[in-house]
Formats: C-alpha cells, sequence, structure tokens
C-alpha cells in the first residue's frame, strides 16, 4: 500500500481545465475503493471542502504559503517528505529538486507552436519550467496521441515514458428530462430564447473573433434564425480584440457573454442550446465538445489538432480559419432537423467511450508502477 501525492492547488482557482481535470481525478481515484492513501495538497478551501473526512484513506494538507515560486521548489518538497510520500503527481511544473518519484501531466504545449497567443512572461515561464518538469518526471501524462506526439517532438522524450489518459465526461453532463423546469439557471445568466452556444476564455486561441464573424455572417444571410449567441468564458489574455468586435457588431445585443459559470448551471447551459460550437485553433483535448456532446447537443468543431480523435465523426468538422465554411455548418445543423438529430445522436454514443473512472484507472496503474522496484 502507497501513498500518492496530488498536487490540488487548481483546485478552487477556478483555472477551468486544469481544475476540471485534478477535481474529477480525484473523485474518481477515490471512488474505485483501493486500499492505497492519497494525501491531498491544495491552497484554497474549496479543495478541504469536497474531500475533507469523506475517506478514511485521504488526508488533506494546506499549503502555505501559495505562491507558486515559494510552494513549488521549497514547500512541495518538504511536505512530501514530512508526509512519506512515494510519488507525488503534479501539472505542468513541479519541483526542482525532490526525494520522491514525479508524475507530471502535461496536457499540452501551445506555446511552443502559437506563442502569438501567449503573453512573453507566459513563453519565458512555461519553456523554463515545463520541459524541464517533463524530462525530469519519471512518467508523463497527457491527454490525448496529439500531445504526446508533440511532447515527443519538442522536448524529446521517449515514447515509452508518456502514457495518455484521455479525459472523462462528468455524470452531470447528460440531457435534460424537463427543460422548462431549468430555465432559471439559465436565465441568470441573461439567457433567454433559442442559442448557439460557446465554451472557452475570452482569448485569441479559442478563435472568437471569426466565431462571431461567422455568427454575424448567419444570421444577415439566414433571416430565419433568431438564435443568440452564449459564450461562457473568463477574460483571458489579449481579450479586447474580442470585446471591440462584439461592440462593432450588428447582432451586438444578441450576443451574450456569461463570464465564468459553475460546474452546477454548466451542464444546463450546454443542454438547453440547439447548437455548440468550438473553432478552437490548438486544443490538446477540447472537453468542451465532449461535454456538449454528453448533454445531446450537436457540436461543430475545428479540424485541427487533438480535436479531430476526439470528436471522431460524431461532430462536424470545420476549417477553423474560414468564416464561410464555419457559417455554412452552423445553418446547416440549425436549419435541418434530420442533420442535427444525427449528430445529436452519434454524440450522445461517443461520449459515453470517455469516462472519468477509466482515467482514474490508467492514472492509478501509473502511479503504481512508478513506485515499483521496476521503476527505479
Amino acid at each position: 500500500m502507497a501513498n500518492f501525492g496530488i498536487d490540488a492547488h487548481a483546485v478552487g482557482a477556478r483555472l477551468t481545465g486544469n481544475e476540471t481535470y485534478v477535481t474529477n481525478l480525484i473523485d474518481g481515484l477515490l471512488d474505485l475503493g483501493t486500499d492505497h492513501k492519497f494525501t491531498i495538497f491544495f491552497t484554497h478551501p474549496e479543495a478541504a471542502e469536497r474531500w475533507q473526512h469523506q475517506h478514511d484513506n485521504v488526508k488533506m494538507l494546506s499549503v502555505r504559503p501559495a505562491q507558486s515560486l515559494i510552494r513549488i521548489p521549497l514547500i512541495m518538497p518538504w511536505l512530501a517528505w514530512r508526509n512519506k510520500i512515494d510519488c507525488l503527481h503534479v501539472q505542468y511544473v513541479g519541483p526542482p529538486l525532490m526525494t520522491v518519484p514525479l508524475v507530471a501531466t502535461v496536457h499540452d504545449i501551445s506555446y511552443e507552436y502559437f506563442p502569438e497567443f501567449f503573453s512573453k512572461k507566459e513563453i519565458v515561464r512555461f519553456k523554463a519550467t515545463v520541459p524541464f518538469t517533463a524530462r525530469k518526471a519519471r512518467r508523463v501524462l497527457t491527454i490525448s496521441n496529439y500531445s504526446k506526439q508533440a511532447l515527443m517532438e519538442a522536448y524529446g522524450i521517449s515514447e515509452d515514458k508518456i502514457v495518455v489518459t484521455y479525459l472523462g465526461v462528468n455524470s452531470r453532463y447528460r440531457p435534460l428530462e424537463n427543460v422548462l423546469a431549468k430555465q432559471d439557471a439559465v436565465s441568470q445568466y441573461g439567457i433567454n430564447g433559442r442559442y448557439i452556444l460557446s465554451v472557452g476564455n475570452l482569448q485569441p486561441r479559442k478563435n472568437m473573433v471569426r466565431l462571431i464573424k461567422a455568427y454575424t455572417l448567419l444570421r444577415n444571410s439566414q433571416p430565419q434564425i433568431d438564435h443568440k449567441l452564449v459564450i461562457v468564458g473568463k477574460k483571458a489574455w489579449k481579450h479586447d480584440p474580442i470585446l471591440s468586435f462584439i461592440r462593432q457588431s450588428r447582432w451586438e445585443d444578441e450576443i451574450i457573454l456569461t463570464d465564468y459559470v459553475s460546474d452546477q448551471d454548466l451542464p444546463v447551459i450546454y443542454a438547453c442550446a440547439d447548437l455548440f460550437v468550438y473553432p478552437s485553433i490548438y486544443e490538446g483535448f477540447g472537453l468542451p465538445p465532449l461535454e456538449a456532446m454528453a448533454c445531446g447537443t450537436p457540436v461543430i468543431v475545428s479540424d485541427r489538432t487533438s480535436l479531430p480523435e476526439v470528436v471522431g465523426d460524431a461532430g462536424k468538422m470545420v476549417n477553423p480559419y474560414d468564416v464561410n465554411e464555419l457559417a455554412t455548418a452552423m445553418a446547416a445543423i440549425l436549419l435541418e432537423p434530420a442533420t442535427a438529430s444525427w449528430f445529436k445522436n452519434a454524440g450522445l454514443k461517443r461520449a459515453r467511450q470517455f469516462t472519468w473512472s477509466k482515467c482514474a484507472t490508467e492514472t492509478l496503474k501509473v502511479y503504481e508502477d512508478v513506485c515499483s522496484k521496476a521503476s527505479f
């Protein structure tokens, strides 16, 4: 029986993908009913509230100070040694000096391929820390074969060191039995009537400006379509051009920005949408389309990076740089009930293939392998 440490500083930090990953992974690991012990390192009280006193084999440790420059290189190694951790699991960046084996999840390295999507400060920080952690780690977990190949090519990491563990869909994401009963959850975000949905922080990588252009073209050319465009996501780096473009649009009043949406409300917003659109330029996995499919909403996604691998033929693929193609795809699904129905059913079937239980099982095997004598 081993004691596995998990860095859960993302829980409660509203770090979207990173928080979703570690939260559901821990839930999945605990649901496996293993005899192993888990020590969860957290910096936000939300994490303690979620798992404190819920399982006999879980120990919650608050990490202070929370600042990464102190927490990662100094506090985490000391706590790992003091609490007799057998291996430590981190996301992206781990302590440079560790007395225990390290498992690192690197979701993607988009900054290597699209540096224009990041600030200079972010690029310097990522390039100084992520490759070092990935090379130092006993195992590197990533979330798609696309990301695996990118890690091998960019950092020269051997194929047998990288393990792909696909993300899962939480059971909250499912079709609604009674949409009318859920309208309050949607209306509190200023949403009413029919709508097209996109989920992603307001940043260049998510390709929101082209989405808005395609929406404008759709509304201008198809007067019978009266759907609003709802964008769920926080304002992130270089969000000003997106807001500026919305203000210039003829359909400004029909575009709704909700900012951050809680995990409790998000499934309802997915399920009430008539169409989900995700024209992202780069994704290590792309969880939102999968969540939308699990809710029975037809999806349109970019035909780039990991998205074809995840969505398969259950979603409509488009060139993310082609506004006309995107607008045409949106019209086809909204105006053709048979097409919408086909993508809805295909999406539901596809989404069932991705579970957090499977992700947790595969991750636990990595922990056990890392702690075995064969790994040393």
